[in-house]
C-alpha cells in the first residue's frame, strides 16, 4: 500500500484554498443564509432499514438536528445516495447528483461498499477523484467525510486488517477534510464494554449491516458531536500532489442517447418502479437506450484509461458481453440486480484499468424472445485528456 502518511506530509506543505470549514458553514446558518446539503453515499447514508428513511435515518436525523439548532434558516436537503454502489461508479455522478445543486455542505460515505479489507486500488483512486472534484468545483462548500459501520468491522479484533478503513482517514485527512468516524467510535464503546449490539441490528431484520432506526439515532448523534458541536474552522484544502495516481483526473459522462444508435436500439425511458427507492434509476439517469433480440453491438471509440457503463437492470434484461480492444472483459447477467430488487435496480459495469490512450468498446446483446438490455451512460476517465467517439455506424 501507498503510504498515505508520507503523502500527507508532502501534502501539507503543498496546498490550494478548497473549500470552506464547517465552522463557516455554521456562520451563515446562524446568519440565516439559504443552506444546500447534499449526502452522497450508499444504502448506509440512504438509510436502508429505517422505518422511514426519510424521517429516521441518520440523513434525515442529522438534517432535522441543523434545523432545529437553526430554526429560522432555510435549508434544502439533497438525498444523492445508492445503495450497493462504490465510489468508482459515483465518482460519474459528482456533476449531476451533488454539484448541480450548488451545494453548501456535502456529506460523503463510501468506506463500506468500498471493501473495509481492501486498499491501494482503484477505489483509493475513485474516492480521491471525488474529493477532488468537490473540492475544486465548489470552493464555497464544506466537505465532511463519514465512516459508516458494519457489525463485522465493529467487531473486529485486528484493525489492521481493515486497510480501506485506515486509508479514507488517511485520505480525508491529507485534504483536511473533517470526519465523522462512527466505525471508529463504536469500536471505541465495544472496548469498553459499552455497546448494545441488539439495539443496533435487531436480529429480527436479519442483517448485519444496514441498522434499525435506534441505530440510526446514535450514527446522528456522532455526526453531530464530530462536526457540529465544536465545529472546526479549519479549511480543506485541493492538495497540489494527489495521493494516488490521478486516474479520475479528468472524467467524461456520456449518455448513450447522444450516440447515433446501431439497428436494433431505440431511445427509451426509465422505469417508475424498482425493488428500493435508491436504485430507482429515473432518479440517476436523464434517459435510456435499449437493444432488443438480434440487435448490433454497440460500439464506441474513447480514450481513457477505465471505463464504466450504468444502466437499468430490469427483470426482463438478458446478458451481454462487453469487449475492449477485441477482448471480452465483462459477461453479464444484466438482469440478475432487476429480478432481485423486482421489477428494477442499477446496472453498473466498471470495465477495469486500461493503457494511456485511444481504445474500442464493444456492448454486445445476448438477448433471449422478450429479453432487453437497458444502458444509460458511458464513464471515461483518465489522468490525461479523455475523449469519446460514437462508431455504431
Amino acid at each position: 500500500m501507498k503510504s498515505v502518511g508520507l503523502a500527507l506530509a508532502f501534502a501539507v506543505c503543498t496546498f490550494q484554498l478548497g473549500a470552506a470549514s464547517i465552522r463557516e458553514f455554521c456562520d451563515r446558518a446562524e446568519r440565516r443564509e439559504p443552506l444546500t446539503v447534499v449526502y452522497f453515499g450508499c444504502s448506509l447514508t440512504w438509510g436502508a432499514n429505517a422505518s422511514d428513511p426519510n424521517r429516521t435515518s441518520w440523513r434525515a436525523l442529522s438534517g432535522e438536528k441543523l434545523r432545529r439548532q437553526y430554526p429560522n434558516t432555510p435549508f434544502r436537503f439533497i438525498d444523492a445516495s445508492i445503495g450497493g454502489t462504490s465510489s468508482d461508479s459515483a465518482v460519474f455522478r459528482v456533476e449531476r447528483d451533488v454539484l448541480a445543486y450548488k451545494p453548501d455542505l456535502v456529506f460523503v460515505d463510501f468506506t463500506a461498499n468500498d471493501n473495509e479489507y481492501a486498499c491501494d486500488d482503484m477505489m483509493s483512486r475513485s474516492l480521491e477523484g471525488i474529493f477532488r472534484q468537490l473540492l475544486r468545483g465548489r470552493p464555497s462548500c464544506a466537505v465532511a467525510y463519514v465512516v459508516l459501520p458494519r457489525m463485522k468491522t465493529v467487531k473486529e479484533t485486528d484493525v489492521s486488517t481493515l486497510k480501506r478503513y485506515r486509508e479514507h482517514l488517511g485520505l480525508a485527512t491529507a485534504y483536511n477534510i473533517p470526519i465523522a468516524d462512527i466505525l471508529g467510535e463504536l469500536r471505541g464503546r465495544v472496548a469498553r464494554g459499552k455497546l448494545d449490539f441488539e439495539s443496533i441490528w435487531p436480529k429480527e431484520l436479519k442483517d448485519v449491516t444496514h441498522p434499525f432506526d435506534p441505530g440510526y439515532a446514535l450514527y446522528a448523534d456522532i455526526v453531530w458531536k464530530s462536526l457540529f458541536e465544536n465545529p472546526s474552522s479549519h479549511r480543506s484544502y485541493l492538495i497540489e500532489k494527489s495521493v494516488f495516481p490521478e486516474t479520475y483526473r479528468h472524467l467524461l459522462r456520456k449518455s448513450f442517447s447522444g450516440i447515433e444508435l446501431p439497428e436494433g436500439w431505440r431511445k427509451t425511458m426509465c422505469s417508475l418502479r424498482a425493488g428500493t427507492y435508491d436504485f430507482l434509476c429515473s432518479r440517476w439517469l436523464d434517459d435510456l437506450v435499449e437493444a432488443a433480440p438480434g440487435a448490433k453491438p454497440f460500439m464506441i471509440r474513447f480514450t481513457g484509461e477505465t471505463c464504466l457503463v450504468f444502466g437499468e437492470s430490469h427483470k426482463s434484461s438478458g446478458r451481454a458481453k462487453f469487449v475492449v480492444d477485441g477482448k471480452v472483459v465483462s459477461e453479464e447477467d444484466c438482469g440478475a440486480m432487476g429480478r432481485q430488487f423486482d421489477p428494477s435496480a442499477w446496472l453498473v459495469v466498471n470495465l477495469g484499468k486500461f493503457s494511456v490512450g485511444e481504445h474500442d468498446l464493444q456492448i454486445v446483446p445476448e438477448l433471449q424472445e422478450g429479453q432487453n438490455l437497458r444502458i444509460g451512460f458511458v464513464g471515461i476517465a483518465g489522468s490525461e485528456q479523455v475523449e469519446l467517439k460514437g462508431c455504431s455506424e
